[in-house]
Order: structure tokens, then C-alpha cells, then sequence
């Protein structure tokens, strides 16, 4: 059915290219680097020297992405494709490459490893290493673990044993979860109880729904003919001011995650541990939908000094710049409401919301 609209709409003398692909831009893997990121912050350390597993290969739009936008050692990848491993560290340029032309890791190069790597495709069977059969003792486990693909609830409750060695010790110290719900709720608090810092999809990648409301924001504030002009391709090339609108979506994005990342941590802290990351994120997302809803009946939005002020700061500076405050009056009242509560519900969560966990 998208096809066929999609098809259609150009058999009608429709303009293309005009959305902001999330892949291309790595829109949600820019909101998954700022938890990665944070925690090398919090904990001091130099993202050069840590280790790292991901599910999802260098074919999908997280696992490509997670490739080029990290410079950490990572020491094995497992797509739909085979299991690619180097103790030493994956050759981060072949990766590239790899990411780069979206080939799962069937595709590397094999010349590219180290005497221990190995590449084990899914059809191959028997497959004997070069160091014979491979086990890893404890020091050899990454620090990461980075889900950007793989089947919901992949990793459940039965199958913990898996994830710790004989002396009950995680693999991995950090998980964040970029697959959606790729580790069950059981299985997250499980994991923070043994100590892993953990942070669900659902705060981690969410901004792909960003994204998409700041793509839709764009067409229903300017008009027919700026769109064409400002937003569409012109000989399969972007205007200059769709590329700087896609940089202001991007550092929005970013923003937006880390805000959300210090808020989690900075709760967390202050309840010295006492509840998880993962529940602490559920509340933040309940506390943020019930205050939306609550804003959208106070009147608030009546007050047009400070209707006017959140909306200048929701609103892409782009785009008030190129049309200024006038964008308001094409948009309609619904989504003028809706954009202002969510905006003022997210700032002041985000600045409340720690201090108030620890009352």
C-alpha cells in the first residue's frame, strides 16, 4: 500500500525527495550516542579504550550508523548474515566500509583481522578457528553491549545464565538498549540488580518520533511554494536550507537525549541507587505524558506572551528565522496546542523531575 501511494503520488506530478530519511542522518542513533556518551562522561572514560559487542550489522540503519558515528574498540558484530569477532578489535576502516555500502558482515574482509578474529557466516557449519575452538575467560568480555538490531525480547529472564561467568559476574558492565525492546522488563531489572548500567529503548532511541514531527512541522509551516523551493531537491540535490534544517533537527535530537540522559542519571544518583535506571525511566515517561495532558487544560496556552515564548523555542530556529512568528498562524490550533504543552512538559520535567524522585 506505501508503494502504491508513494508511486502513485509521483504518476500525479508529485515533487519528491523533500523528507528527511532517519537513516540517512542517523536521527535516532544520534539519540543513542548521547547515553553512550553520557556514561563515558559520568565515569571518566576514554571511549578509544572501551570494548564493545552490538547486534545489528553494518547493513541496518543502527548498526551502520553506531559504526560511524563511534570510535571505541569494538571486539564483535552479529547480524542476520554470521558472527563477526576480533579480540584485538574489529578493523574500524573496513567497518566503514562496510557501513558505508550497508553490507552485513558477510562482507568483510577477512585479510582485515587479527590471528584470533573470526567470521563465521550463517551458512557455514563445522567451522573451526584459527586458534581452535574459542572460549573467553572473564577479562576478555567487552564493557559494552549495544543492541542496534535483533528480535524483540531476544534476551529474556531464562537466558541470564548466559550473560554472566561461573562467579556471577556480568560480561558487560553497560547496556543501552538501541533495539527496541530487544531486553524484556524482567530482564533490565535483573541485569541493574548485578550492577550493569542499564537504559531502555524507550528513552534511548524515542526521537525518531522527533524527527518525523519536525519533518511534518516544516510542511505545515511554510507554504505550498516555499516547500517546493526550500525543502525539495533541485537535480537530486538538497537546497541549502534543507540541509540546514536537518542540522537543526540533529542538534535538537541531541539536545532533546541529552537532557533526558542527565535527568536519569542525575536521578539515579540522587536516590544513591536505591531504584533502577530502568523504573526511574518508566516514571519519567508517565510523569511527562500526565503533565502534557494536564498543561493542555490549564489554559496556559491562552496567555500569548508566554504561548509565544515556548513556541519560539519549540519551533526550529530556522524556521522562525525564515518566516518568523507568522508560522503559527498556518498551523493548526491543535497542533499549536500540542506542540506548546510538550514543550513546556519536557523542559520543566527535565529540571525537576531528579530533585523531586529524592523527595
Amino acid at each position: 500500500m506505501m508503494d502504491w501511494a508513494a508511486l502513485h503520488a509521483r504518476d500525479q506530478g508529485a515533487e519528491t525527495l523533500g523528507g528527511v530519511p532517519h537513516d540517512m542522518y542517523g536521527m535516532t542513533s544520534l539519540s543513542i550516542r548521547q547515553y553512550v556518551l553520557g556514561i563515558y562522561k559520568q565515569l571518566g572514560l576514554k571511549e578509544n579504550e572501551i570494548t564493545k559487542v552490538q547486534t545489528g550489522g553494518p547493513d541496518g540503519d543502527l548498526g551502520s550508523n553506531e559504526i560511524l558515528l563511534s570510535s571505541d574498540k569494538t571486539v564483535a558484530i552479529i547480524d542476520g548474515s554470521g558472527v563477526l569477532a576480533d579480540p584485538s578489535g574489529l578493523d574500524h576502516e573496513e567497518l566503514v566500509r562496510l557501513a558505508k555500502k550497508r553490507l552485513t558482515v558477510a562482507h568483510f574482509n577477512r585479510t582485515r583481522l587479527s590471528k584470533d578474529g573470526y567470521l563465521v557466516k550463517i551458512e557455514e557449519q563445522d567451522v573451526r578457528c584459527s586458534t581452535g575452538e574459542i572460549v573467553l575467560d572473564g577479562s576478555d568480555f567487552p564493557e559494552f553491549f549495544v543492541p542496534c538490531g535483533g528480535r524483540p525480547k531476544a534476551v529474556n529472564i531464562s537466558k541470564m545464565a548466559a550473560l554472566f561467568d561461573s562467579e556471577a559476574k556480568p560480561h558487560f558492565k553497560y547496556n543501552v538498549e538501541g533495539a527496541n525492546l530487544f531486553l524484556t522488563q524482567q530482564a533490565r531489572l535483573f541485569l541493574e540488580k548485578r550492577k550493569v548500567v542499564v537504559f531502555k529503548n524507550s528513552s534511548t532511541n524515542k526521537v525518531g518520533v522527533t524527527s518525523s514531527s519536525l519533518e511534518v512541522l516544516a510542511g505545515l509551516a511554510l507554504s505550498t511554494q516555499e516547500y517546493v523551493d526550500l525543502m525539495i531537491f533541485k537535480d537530486g540535490k538538497p537546497t541549502k536550507f534543507y540541509q540546514s534544517y536537518v542540522k537543526d533537527i540533529q542538534e535538537k535530537i541531541t539536545e532533546h537525549a541529552a537532557a533526558e540522559f542527565h535527568c536519569l542519571w542525575t536521578g539515579h544518583t540522587h536516590l544513591q541507587g536505591a531504584k533502577p535506571r530502568t523504573t526511574i525511566s518508566d516514571e519519567l515517561s508517565s510523569t511527562l505524558n500526565n503533565l502534557q495532558a494536564e498543561l493542555k487544560s490549564l489554559g496556559l496556552f491562552e496567555d500569548v506572551p508566554s504561548r509565544n515564548g515556548a513556541m519560539r523555542s519549540a519551533i526550529l530556529k530556522l524556521l522562525v528565522e525564515k518566516i518568523g512568528l507568522q508560522t503559527l498562524k498556518r498551523l493548526p490550533e491543535a497542533y499549536q496546542r500540542a506542540l506548546f504543552s510538550s514543550w513546556l512538559a519536557s523542559h520543566f520535567t527535565f529540571f525537576h523531575f531528579a530533585r523531586d524522585l529524592s523527595k
